[in-house]
């Protein structure tokens, strides 16, 4: 990491911390938007807000009520994820808002970038970017083509996105199925979880982090990684393998629940 990196992230530490709010904050704001919101076992997608700070509330669309009832009444707990009949995404993981807060509060990390965010599930840190940032344009991807569809909802119908939006299907041991095109910043949260995708999502990183022009901003992919996962050292061990420098530092204001992976070519 050199100066400037390193004073940005030091820069970093100073406004998370100061205005971060504890996850606990973040399912008491994981509220229905509207006071006609429904709590039945209807499947359809319903609305609401999720506050990231002051004067930063996001609206994003979610499957159904009796999936969110589960994260407004606490039994989502930090770092862990809710897995249900309709796949892996379909919940905001408490490492995902995370992620959303530290990019609406530091905006310098996506901003004029090209953002590509790696299994992102219902897209809370992309709209993060979208509405608290200037990304030049934001990719959303996952394998899940529901929860990408209401990722991809969210930011393009539901709220007035400052950039161009994409999606992709995609899986991370295909490469026929990842996005061809060119990005300064990746994205992701808890994304570690399956040993079995450590390798893949390794060549994606490396994939997109190359670098063509020495002259040009240094790429860069961030992740938000619960500090109870396991697979972080095999993940790093990996990515060294393969030519990536990773930093691993503890996350501002949420030291005993996350850890920032930052990730760039060696």
């Amino acid at each position: 990491m050199n100066l400037s990196d390193r004073s940005a992230m030091n820069l970093l530490v100073v406004i998370v911390m100061a205005s971060a709010s504890r996850l606990t904050s973040y399912v008491m704001a994981f509220t229905p938007a509207g006071a006609n919101a429904r709590h039945d076992s209807s499947p359809s997608p319903g609305v609401k807000t999720v506050n990231i700070g002051k004067d930063m509330d996001l609206s994003i669309l979610v499957p159904s009520d009796d999936i969110s009832r589960q994260i407004s009444t606490g039994s989502v707990s930090s770092g862990t994820k809710v897995f249900t009949k309709d796949g892996s995404g379909d919940v905001v993981w408490p490492a995902s808002f995370a992620l959303a807060k530290l990019i609406a509060h530091c905006p310098f990390f996506v901003d004029d970038k090209r953002v590509l965010e790696l299994g992102c599930g219902l897209g809370l840190p992309s709209l993060a970017a979208l509405l608290h940032a200037n990304p030049s344009h934001v990719a959303l991807s996952d394998k899940d083509t529901g929860v990408l569809s209401l990722a991809y909802k969210s930011s393009t119908q539901l709220n007035r996105a400052r950039a161009s939006v994409s999606r992709s299907t995609i899986e991370w041991a295909d490469k026929a199925t990842w996005p061809r095109q060119e990005f300064d910043i990746l994205i992701g949260s808890d994304i570690l979880y399956l040993p079995s995708s450590i390798l893949p999502l390794v060549q994606v990183l490396k994939h997109y982090l190359h670098e063509d022009d020495e002259e040009l901003p240094t790429k860069r992919a961030l992740l938000v990684d619960p500090i109870s996962r396991t697979n972080r050292a095999a993940f790093t061990y990996a990515a060294f393998r393969e030519g990536l420098e990773v930093e691993e530092e503890p996350f501002p204001s949420m030291e005993d629940e996350f850890v920032l992976l930052s990730l760039t070519k060696a």
